[in-house]
């Protein structure tokens, strides 16, 4: 789905960087969402943070980290609270285009103490599951956000356990929860970034500006008919 984030006077870079409160827990995580979907219910957290311990991790081969075709890099670059919820940023390198996944507020919570490396005295899910990676000898080797399909992003999750590789099923928000806490690379397929990038030169246009073209080095050039405005869905 098409998004327009409704920001007229914030620079983009500042946008995308900023870092907003931590201050609630959804009590049924829903899955991660495009437009349009019910926002979480939320709670309090009352626990305070402390700082984050990495754990060490069997070494992988390079070519076990490579994207396939047609997927490029991107990087967590914040969880911003809208107008829909929770919803994290991902930002190609260059930080030319957003494409913000609406998420629950468990997964936004703690995909916010991993990126300002802190975590809670006891484990939240994700820690959990690395821990669990960690005494059975696994490794995380990446994780991808595959399809958009009904309103809900799809995602999978690559682990290496002795000599064999397994992909996983994952909802995307907890895919870049791991993959922040492991220091795995994230890919998003480019039919994902054709259906809800939001180009950064428009995100200081405001609702009803025009809708440039996405166009990211390493997916294909676009055949379709260019699109309308898009309608704003994320405020600041």
């Amino acid at each position: 789905m098409d998004h327009l984030l409704a920001s007229a006077v914030t620079p983009a870079r500042a946008v995308l960087g900023a870092l907003l409160l931590v201050s609630c827990i959804a009590k049924h995580a829903p899955p991660d969402r495009g437009p349009g979907a019910i926002p979480a219910q939320s709670s309090p957290i009352a626990t305070p943070p402390s700082p984050a311990a990495a754990a060490p991790a069997p070494p992988v081969d390079a070519a076990e980290t490579m994207p396939p075709a047609e997927y490029i890099h991107m990087q967590a670059k914040d969880v911003v609270l809208t107008n829909e919820g929770d919803a994290v940023l991902l930002t190609d390198d260059k930080e030319t285009i957003a494409i913000p996944i609406f998420i629950g507020g468990s997964e936004a919570a703690s995909i916010r103490l991993r990126l300002q490396k802190r975590r809670y005295e006891r484990p939240l899910t994700h820690d959990l599951l690395d821990a669990l990676m960690h005494e059975v000898g696994a490794r995380l080797l990446k994780v991808h956000v595959d399809d958009l399909k009904s309103n809900t992003y799809l995602g999978s999750v690559f682990v290496r356990s002795g000599g064999r590789v397994f992909e996983l099923d994952a909802r995307p928000s907890d895919a870049i929860a791991l993959a922040i806490g492991n220091r795995a690379p994230i890919f998003v397929s480019c039919r994902v970034i054709e259906a809800s990038a939001i180009p950064q030169s428009s995100i200081l246009e405001g609702p009803g500006g025009p809708a440039p073209e996405v166009q990211v080095e390493g997916c294909p050039p676009k055949t379709k008919p260019t699109r309308p405005a898009k309608p704003a869905a994320i405020e600041m």
